[in-house]
């Protein structure tokens, strides 16, 4: 088996074991999601890898994402699962603060990392829910590289408009998530 099928069925498989324990269930009021601070080098934010930057990744709209298109911008970009129940709560909100932050140079990007969230059903979850930001799918190489040891999902990454990753969250959790979310969004729009 190839480096990269290994990967893939690691993702998979990881995905679906820990998906069976984490999005069973509703979060609760206690539930936090995890912030992941990224490893600081002085007081720099480290720079999203080149290769992730430059990953072009299918679109639902039929055209690419490559993140590198947004430089400029500051990226809220979520991977997510349209079966997946903290996924789901998270959604709204990743609407929500899309249209509040987009006038200010922010872009919210959805990658589904289930190839069996096919076009027809990606189609259909977006126009139930409302989402009026970019979606496509996240290939394995792509999404193992950015979850590493967390592969329970959603996870949400704020990008600087530099390309440098200011916060991982990791789960969703309805009460203080939103807020936590516009905070960093916030954060990434005053360091410029």
């Amino acid at each position: 088996m190839e480096k990269r099928e290994l990967r893939k069925a690691v993702l998979i498989l990881s995905t679906l074991a820990l998906t069976i324990v984490a999005c069973v269930s509703q979060p609760t009021k206690s539930e936090a999601p995890t912030v992941v601070a990224p490893k600081r080098a002085a007081s720099n934010l480290p720079a999203v890898p080149e290769a992730l930057m430059q990953a072009e990744l299918r679109a639902l709209d039929g055209g690419m994402i490559r993140l590198a298109d947004y430089a400029g911008k500051v990226i809220v970009l979520d991977l997510w699962a349209t079966w997946c129940p903290p996924c789901r709560y998270e959604i709204p909100h990743l609407v929500a603060l899309g249209n509040e932050y987009r006038a200010q140079g922010v872009e919210v990007i959805g990658l589904t990392v289930d190839e069996r969230d096919t076009e027809q059903k990606l189609r259909a979850f977006a126009s139930q829910f409302g989402i009026n930001y970019k979606i496509g799918w996240a290939d394995a190489d792509f999404a193992y590289s950015l979850m590493g040891d967390y592969s329970s999902i959603p996870q949400t990454f704020i990008i600087t408009r530099d390309g440098r990753l200011l916060k991982k969250f990791v789960g969703f959790d309805p009460q203080r998530g939103p807020q936590k979310l516009r905070d960093a969004i916030e954060q990434a729009l005053r360091e410029g």
